[in-house]
């Protein structure tokens, strides 16, 4: 379910046999994701290309997961959003709380960039 992998100094997640993010699995990445985003100055790239449907609970563990990387001067980047994501960060007005966050999506779809 969940690949970690290291190119150069970033850090990647990517999940697989996986096309959701919700109250079944959050925890489980949640808790992958806060190990590598504790570690100070570190730069992790969330792959979630396969993923078209996150609940309430996936945006709350994803802005969490933002906060605490700001907290240990950690990036955290979500990448490739597919179209149906896309749609959902847009319907639920969540971009400024990721901003707050500094959380990044990039991709081919731009929803945030933060210097």
């Amino acid at each position: 379910m969940i690949k970690i992998r290291k190119e150069g100094q970033d850090i990647i997640l990517s999940l697989f046999q996986l096309n959701k993010i919700n109250i079944l699995f959050s925890d489980q990445i949640g808790e992958q994701l806060k190990k590598l985003v504790e570690i100070p100055g570190s730069r992790i790239l969330f792959d979630i290309q396969n993923i078209i449907f996150i609940d309430s609970t996936g945006f709350g563990m994803l802005i969490g997961i933002g906060e605490l990387a700001c907290k240990n001067s950690s990036e955290f980047i979500l990448c490739n959003p597919s179209q149906e994501v896309v749609e959902l960060f847009n319907l639920l007005d969540v971009r400024e709380r990721l901003t707050t966050s500094v959380m990044d999506v990039v991709g081919e779809s731009l929803l945030l960039e933060v210097e």
